[in-house]
């Protein structure tokens, strides 16, 4: 995660993960690369990798798909990648989260910011790393650190968004395959599926605007403006800003940790995450 040097939020704001990778102890990962060509890979035949050396950075795999693999320790400074780095707005600094190969547990990560002050959040960008966009997740807006409130759910279909997300908020809940709604109402939270899809395996972009086509930011048939409504001042307000991330993009074993030697289904079980993040913020 980075976020912009430049930003106003950067010199007050406070970033926490409840998991980074490499903490505990040396964790290795890996990650496909795309062909030359920029294809990206979906195969999901089994695949039995016999041995090879743990200090070995890039091999092909036996379906001949080039794999590059590095360490992560919070102990070693060139190894790191605490969630402080995304304060230092530097390319080649970036916070990770543990592989799946370290336990299941690390599907669900959160990062919470704390702003220290409460602004209006006008749009939020998610830029991937070496990773693909997570499956499920909410973003999630607070202001007093206790008691949170979504933004927008995000899931890989509309049966995930119903079953998950529907039962946490008060009436039904608007689902879109978009980017987002045509026509929202001022406070309407919505779960989307367009972020979910794995169509990249890295560098992947999520792009939250959190006014457009909401009932008050809409132009009458006039054309006239309509003034910003309290109730949409209220929804966008936030001290703290959490994405709560509930379900990593697996790609069915294209992304992993690996022991020395694998099957399929531990090859399946591993993935890491790297992100950026930029805020737009004004008072409105």
């Amino acid at each position: 995660l980075d976020m912009d040097p430049d930003s106003i939020l950067e010199e007050n704001a406070i970033i926490t993960a409840n998991a980074t990778c490499g903490t505990t102890r040396r964790e290795y990962f890996c990650r496909l690369v795309e062909h030359a060509d920029g294809a990206l890979l979906y195969r999901r035949d089994r695949r039995q990798i016999e041995t090879y050396t743990r200090d070995e950075k890039s091999f092909r795999d036996p379906s001949g798909q080039w794999v590059q693999c590095s360490f992560c320790d919070a102990r070693d400074p060139r190894l790191s990648h605490p969630i402080e780095y995304v304060l230092r707005g530097e390319s080649d600094l970036w916070w990770q989260s543990p592989s799946l190969a370290e336990g299941l547990r690390y599907h669900a990560v959160t990062i919470t910011m704390d702003f220290n002050q409460v602004y209006q959040i006008v749009y939020v960008l998610l830029r991937m790393g070496d990773s693909p966009r997570p499956a499920n997740w909410i973003l999630e807006r607070s202001l007093d650190g206790i008691n949170y409130k979504p933004w927008v759910f995000f899931a890989e279909s509309e049966y995930d968004c119903k079953r998950l997300y529907e039962p946490l908020i008060n009436g039904p809940l608007t689902v879109t395959s978009g980017p987002r709604p045509w026509k929202l109402e001022d406070d309407e939270v919505y779960c989307t599926t367009f972020y979910s899809q794995p169509q990249a395996l890295q560098s992947g972009e999520i792009i939250v605007t959190l006014t457009l086509d909401r009932a008050s930011t809409i132009s009458g048939t006039s054309g006239i403006e309509r003034a910003i409504s309290p109730k949409l001042i209220d929804f966008l307000s936030a001290r703290y800003v959490r994405l709560r991330f509930q379900k990593l993009q697996t790609l069915s074993g294209d992304w992993m940790a690996m022991p020395n030697q694998l099957d399929s289904s531990v090859y399946n079980r591993a993935a890491d995450e790297e992100l950026a993040l930029a805020m737009g913020c004004d008072v409105l």
